[in-house]
This record gives C-alpha cells, sequence and structure tokens, in this order.
C-alpha cells in the first residue's frame, strides 16, 4: 500500500522526553504511515532509546556531525516515501486523532499545500497553560505572513512533499527561526489552511 504520510521528528539529546513523542504517533487511530526519526548527533542515549521501540514503522536516521533542525528535518523529508511531510517536535505529542482529522481535511481540501492545527500549551508540571489555534486574517497565499505570522512547525504543521521539493526545503544556513523563513518564503506562493482542532500538545 502507498505511503500517505510520513512523519519526521528531529531528535536532538531527548532521551527523557522523544519516547512520549514516538508513542503518540504510534498509537495514532489511522496506523498506516512511516515515522522517520533523524538524530542530529545527539551525545546522550536517544538513540539507544530510540532503537529499543519496535515497530516496522519506524525510520532512525543517524547523522554523524550536529548540522541543526534545518538539516534534520530536510534530511527527514527527503528521505520521505509519503506524499505529505508530517512535522512534530521531539518534546510535544499529537493526539491520537491528529491523522485522522487531517486526513479528512486533506481530502476536503484538495488544493491546499499546507495544514496546521490548535495547539495545548503544557508546563513542566503537566498542566495545561492555555489552549489556541490560529487563524490568518485572509486567505492563502497571500503577504499576510510578512505582518502576522504566529506558527511554526510545532503547531501540528503538515506539507505537501511537493511544496518541500519546489521550495528546497528549509534554508539550512538559519540556526534559528528556521520555520519563521520558511513560512515567509512559500505563503506568497502556496496555499495553507488552519485545522481548528486542538491536536498537538507543545510542552513549555
Amino acid at each position: 500500500m502507498k505511503i500517505f504520510f510520513s512523519i519526521v521528528i528531529p531528535v536532538y539529546n531527548r532521551v527523557k522526553l522523544v519516547p512520549k513523542a514516538i508513542e503518540s504517533v504510534l498509537n495514532q487511530s489511522v496506523s498506516h504511515f512511516e515515522l522517520i526519526l533523524v538524530d542530529d548527533a545527539s551525545t546522550d542515549e536517544t538513540i539507544q532509546v530510540i532503537r529499543a521501540i519496535k515497530d516496522p514503522r519506524i525510520k532512525l536516521i543517524e547523522l554523524t556531525e550536529n548540522g541543526g533542525n534545518a538539516k534534520a528535518r530536510n534530511v527527514g523529508w527527503k528521505a520521505a516515501k509519503g506524499e505529505w511531510i508530517v512535522y512534530l517536535d521531539s518534546d510535544d505529542w499529537f493526539e491520537l486523532d491528529y491523522l485522522s482529522n487531517l486526513q479528512i481535511w486533506i481530502s476536503d481540501n484538495p488544493i491546499e499545500g499546507f495544514f496546521w492545527t490548535g495547539v495545548r500549551y503544557i508546563n513542566q508540571s503537566n498542566n495545561t497553560t492555555t489552549e489556541s489555534f490560529w487563524k490568518p486574517r485572509g486567505p492563502l497565499p497571500s503577504g499576510t505572513f510578512f505582518d502576522e505570522l504566529r506558527i511554526g512547525t510545532g503547531f501540528g504543521l503538515a506539507l505537501k512533499k511537493e511544496v518541500l521539493i519546489e521550495f528546497n526545503g528549509f534554508d539550512e544556513s538559519f540556526r534559528a527561526a528556521v520555520d519563521r523563513e520558511f513560512f515567509l518564503r512559500i505563503s506568497r506562493f502556496v496555499s495553507g489552511k488552519v485545522i481548528p482542532i486542538i491536536l498537538v500538545n507543545l510542552l513549555i
């Protein structure tokens, strides 16, 4: 069966946190996908923890030098077989119906090149601090992201792989604001839509 979703998790020294992120993917109500973990030359036991999780849907890519999150994200999508690339940060986790909701929205909105979702912010005591989703004032594509961008890759971002190919993915010369630069670059040309449901938990 052809793979529709490739979930990419860049990882660096997340030995205590990455198991929860992985579990939130493996336990999705939609079960046919691949999970690509790109380890950015971790110096702790992250790789051993990942290897201990036995699931044929997991693919681990080990980088020999730390290249930053832009490189890890690019390595992930370039290795992906799916039509849609989904990003999850290694300290965050999906709600278990994330992929099923995303699948519905993709089916209902076939012209869109990317989606993002609502998020729940969780503090270190495992308490919810706030929930929100951001919707731009005007439809995309437009220049609106230059004025009011409020999302990043941690907001349940899903992209058509062809969009990443067309725009050469993330700029690896950036070590910060990587996702912001990417959104600013694509938003004038690619249509995207918010899924107004809380589907991602962000650890703060």
